[in-house]
């Protein structure tokens, strides 16, 4: 699905939100990544991925932005 997704947006030329709890999912798909926490949901964190796709040999990049994307999500959980 996650290739479909990919070509369907390529070959419209369009745009697509994709709302998921797969962090890894996120960071192969996304431009950018919007991270809610909190009751109610609130914005903690923002990113913008500025690799080109397909991203599977950037695991080292992504890496930093995993890493950097969980310390976000402890942080909102800790302050509920």
């Amino acid at each position: 699905m996650q290739h479909l997704l990919l070509k369907v947006v390529r070959d419209h030329q369009t745009a697509a939100v994709l709302i998921t709890h797969d962090i890894d999912e996120a960071l192969l798909l996304s431009d950018r990544i919007i991270l809610l926490g909190g009751a109610p949901a609130r914005q903690v964190g923002d990113w913008v991925i500025e690799l080109p796709k397909p991203r599977d040999e950037y695991v080292a990049e992504l890496g930093a932005i995993r890493i950097d994307i969980l310390k976000a999500l402890k942080g909102a959980s800790r302050r509920n």
